[in-house]
């Protein structure tokens, strides 16, 4: 990490000890995590080759400061929908009080936005770090560079950005990519390969692949369009790889990710690809120890926790598996799949004697896993030393504070209730339910405004609502009374 100067190392001491004195921070602290809202970046006049860099840019952003394990990120495309659903402006041109009122509503504590400009034949990026909680400006980060070193700019925005707000992450390398050759276009073939993989599935394979053969041929044109130019760019190299084993060339798969690991051992992307392939090859043990590799080293990786709980759990190893599903569930981005399989393993007859075996077995997960099942199955106030207990074992699962949370609120301790819901707020802002009680909350304080918000949310998001003409009753009488 490079040398803090005497102001850089100041600013940290601030701002580290001004975090934790904000008023209502003790149940955030518990968790140990910050939570962060990234915007689309503004685009001041940028030739037309360059808007790709306004969401690009705060994308990279967003994976870079992942990397902090402290670090809590607001999904870019749940922002994006609450923005949309709630008529803010666009993302990228909301003023300071739209900032910091979605940073409340998504339990985030800094609102990040950026620029984009030329100066003569340089590209100047500039972004903005707002605190939600009272509205003041916390810094400013700024880089300016040639266009064709737009991931050192990235890296270097991002490294500004962890030290205003004293993370310790842990930045990648260029994935063997020589920075200051990078054009514009071969940096927008590696944002088309990025855009193309999201639809894949990190394990097992593409369900829609028979019909998605045109865009695997294409994908693979351009990775051979950037590796004729630049032979040893990594990246290049496992979009090879991930595009030919869902084409199921599981041979060129095999060859290719190879090939990116010995340019550049940590792309986590490849590693994970490595275990997918051993799981396609019905090599579960070799799939294990490599999704478990990744997890020692890189413990925050969310996808490797919930690939493991899957090769546990067809291996027979049922509370080793609920073990990784439970760590999955902990870390973003969320992994819808590691709830809806522990739910499975939890669920009926079976789910109460694999709770036993837990019991016997292994204690320490026995509270989250009977909370688990308590929400799952619809009964919100179980035993409240198991809410509490699943809270100090699983700091950052956002359903321990949850459960605490309405515990509290049905023994019409509103203040304490808050304070729970905001925790499992700012731990998975895009939770429906606990928009639906904060809103409740608000509206008996007579907010109605703040009440109405996350009772929007929670009906767009939710997967179930069958409480809308209550809802919408409590929301005019509050109007009704101010």
């Amino acid at each position: 990490m490079a040398k803090l100067s005497w102001s850089e190392a100041l600013l940290l001491i601030f701002f580290s000890s001004y975090f934790w004195a904000m008023p209502g921070a003790g149940a955030v602290k518990a968790s140990r995590l910050l939570t962060v809202a990234v915007a689309e970046f503004r685009a001041e006049s940028l030739p037309a080759d360059l808007q790709v860099l306004r969401k690009s840019f705060p994308d990279a952003l967003i994976t870079e400061l992942g990397r902090a394990r402290t670090v809590r990120i607001v999904e870019k495309e749940f922002l994006e929908q609450i923005l949309a659903e709630l008529k803010f402006q666009a993302s990228p041109f909301i003023d300071e009080s739209s900032k910091v009122q979605v940073g409340r509503l998504l339990g985030a504590r800094v609102f990040i936005s950026g620029s984009l400009s030329m100066l003569n034949e340089n590209l100047v990026v500039r972004a903005r770090l707002v605190s939600v909680e009272n509205a003041e400006m916390l810094g400013e980060a700024e880089t300016v560079g040639a266009r064709q070193n737009i991931l050192g700019m990235q890296k270097d925005l991002a490294r500004q950005i962890s030290y205003k707000l004293a993370l310790q992450a842990a930045f990648a390398e260029t994935a063997g990519l020589e920075v200051s050759e990078m054009t514009i276009a071969v940096y927008k073939d590696l944002e088309r390969l990025r855009e193309l993989a999201k639809k894949l599935p990190g394990l097992g394979l593409d369900p829609a692949r028979s019909r998605r053969k045109s865009d695997y041929l294409f994908a693979l044109s351009l990775c051979d369009k950037i590796l004729d130019a630049f032979p040893k760019t990594a990246m290049a190299r496992y979009y090879r790889a991930l595009f030919s084993l869902h084409n199921e060339d599981f041979e060129t798969a095999d060859r290719e990710s190879q090939i990116a690991q010995n340019l550049s051992a940590n792309i986590v992307d490849n590693l994970l690809l490595r275990g997918n392939l051993f799981f396609l090859l019905n090599d579960f043990e070799a799939a294990a120890a490599a999704f478990r590799e990744v997890t020692e080293e890189f413990p925050g990786e969310a996808r490797a926790w919930y690939a493991l709980g899957r090769v546990l759990a067809i291996q027979g190893d049922k509370p080793e598996a609920v073990a990784a599903y439970l760590a999955a569930m902990e870390r973003a981005p969320i992994i819808i799949e590691a709830e809806t399989n522990l739910q499975t393993l939890l669920s009926g007859s079976e789910g109460l004697a694999l709770l036993a075996q837990l019991a016997r077995q292994k204690p320490e997960l026995y509270a989250a896993a009977s909370v688990l099942r308590a929400f799952w199955n619809n009964d919100r106030q179980p035993p409240g030393d198991l809410a509490e207990q699943a809270v100090k074992q699983f700091p950052d699962l956002h359903l321990g504070y949850y459960m605490q949370g309405v515990l509290a609120a049905s023994r019409k301790q509103y203040d304490e209730a808050a304070s729970f819901f905001e925790t499992c707020l700012s731990l998975r802002p895009s939770f429906a339910e606990v928009h639906r009680e904060l809103g409740l909350l608000a509206l008996q304080s007579r907010r109605c405004e703040e009440g109405e918000q996350h009772i929007t949310i929670y009906v767009r998001t939710a997967n179930f609502v069958n409480d809308y003409a209550e809802l919408e009753k409590q929301i005019l009488r509050c109007k009704k009374r101010k």
